[in-house]
């Protein structure tokens, strides 16, 4: 998820909280703490100036090992501006880790380590589409509007397919193998 997802997930998460407490300061501490998580990736582009290519993955505020930590601090400390903090933060990784293309244990921190943060271990790599084409410039910030707009063509090569009578396998680039 982008930066757009996660601030309209992290508006939502806040104003709930703000709702069922009556703290309006909730609603902007949890766009912090969900938004903001992505400062993390400034050691991996950093990287990735150095390397020349995306080697590895750092995030490490992105972990699954945090998630534990900040919900077990709930039980000892439960201010409405903590909670939306925390909720926020939970609602970041969560929506990571469910819509991002990356592999089950990717979101620990413990097995980025343990992989030495190697981007091949952790990330799903898909070929390019010819059908879609390249993704632009800014599928890189909220990629799933990208994937979105992705299955929309998708399925409009489908429909001109049908339509011109060439099979399902076949790319509408390629020439008819006549």
């Amino acid at each position: 998820m982008g930066p757009i997802g996660h601030t309209a997930l992290s508006t939502a998460i806040g104003v709930t909280v703000w709702q069922a407490t009556g703290y309006p300061a909730a609603v902007p501490a949890a766009i912090v703490t969900g938004v903001l998580i992505d400062g993390d990736h400034l050691l991996d582009w950093i990287d990735w100036m150095y390397q020349g290519y995306r080697k590895h993955m750092i995030v490490l505020l992105h972990a699954w090992e945090l998630v534990v930590l900040l919900l077990a601090s709930l039980l000892f400390w439960q201010h409405p501006i903590f909670l939306a903090a925390v909720l926020g933060y939970v609602g970041h990784v969560t929506s990571d880790h469910l819509l991002n293309s990356t592999y089950p244990w990717t979101y620990f921190l413990s097995y980025r380590i343990y992989r030495k943060f190697r981007s091949e271990w952790l990330h799903k790599s898909t070929g390019p589409d010819p059908d879609v084409g390249p993704a632009p410039f800014w599928s890189n910030f909220e990629p799933n509007i990208w994937k979105i707009v992705r299955w929309r063509r998708k399925r409009r090569a489908m429909a001109q397919r049908r339509a011109a009578g060439i099979s399902a396998g076949q790319s509408m680039r390629e020439p008819a193998g006549d």
